[in-house]
């Protein structure tokens, strides 16, 4: 008995490690450190580290390669958001395994020509193809990390990670959506639905029943008033498609009570609504 009992807890005990011994998402986990030459948005080149960035938020892109496809597309798409990342908190660091003189080429040549002239956070070089293996975009057949954001919080642990394939680029619009709403939750406690954008509710999770109930409420409501009005327009019409019952004082007088009906239930939601609202206003 004893022995099974330890030949359970040694098969349980190995199951663990090898779970352990997987590869992981990295988000929940401290972002992985890193020292590199960068060059930054004056032309200059220096050696940074993600740790001088601690205290504020940090947005990773990696991208393949300068002078490639979609990439200047990319780059060109958060820089010209910039500002708006910036109002947000947020340092946008561009990482691909070329060196700061190939980033210098490529930011000095013009848009029109593929280059990303202008580009306004620094182009971090990854020679080593360290940076992009420790945070598991690196591609081994191609040599270069995949198309991939990070979004790092101000205590440095990684809150989102999004890996794309080479045919598509990442939305700058989407990135600043997700920075925004992890500004908001680290400043009210909220968490934010999906496709929360700036200024909306968010969810507190002791008041996620109240906030289902005002959101969806609402929809319901607004869909049970369409589908009255659809009805009563569908009788009006079958009053001028119908033929034959000119005078029929039966057929109008139950075509006028249906009218009536459904406007009257209409007439109780919109009663009840505002019943609601004035219920709201006492508790405040």
């Amino acid at each position: 008995m004893t022995e099974h009992k330890h030949e359970h807890e040694n098969e349980h005990e190995r199951e663990h490690r090898e779970l352990a011994e997987k590869p992981r998402s990295l988000v929940g986990r401290e972002a992985p450190t890193f020292e590199a030459e960068a060059l930054l948005p004056d032309g200059a080149t220096e050696r940074i580290s993600l740790e001088n960035y601690r205290g504020r938020p940090v947005l990773l892109i990696f991208y393949a390669l300068d002078f490639s496809c979609v990439c200047p597309t990319e780059i060109v798409a958060f820089s010209d958001a910039f500002d708006d990342f910036e109002a947000a908190g947020v340092q946008i660091l561009a990482v691909s395994v070329d060196s700061v003189y190939s980033h210098a080429a490529w930011a000095s040549t013009s848009r029109s020509l593929g280059g990303v002239e202008g580009v306004r956070f620094p182009l971090v070089s990854d020679l080593t193809k360290r940076i992009a293996d420790a945070y598991g975009v690196l591609d081994c057949d191609k040599g270069v990390a995949l198309r991939s954001l990070v979004m790092i919080d101000a205590d440095g642990i990684v809150q989102a990670q999004c890996v794309h394939s080479w045919p598509f680029g990442h939305s700058s619009e989407e990135a600043l959506r997700m920075a925004k709403a992890l500004a908001r939750f680290a400043e009210t406690g909220e968490s934010c639905p999906t496709d929360w954008r700036d200024g909306e509710p968010g969810i507190l999770e002791e008041e996620a029943e109240e906030y289902y109930r005002e959101r969806f409420e609402g929809e319901e409501e607004a869909a049970l008033e369409d589908e009255i009005d659809e009805e009563i327009l569908e009788i009006e019409i079958s009053e001028i498609d119908e033929t034959g019952d000119d005078g029929d004082f039966e057929k109008m007088k139950e075509r006028d009570e249906k009218k009536d009906e459904k406007r009257e239930k209409k007439e109780r939601k919109e009663e009840e609504k505002e019943e609601k609202k004035r219920e709201k206003e006492k508790d405040k």
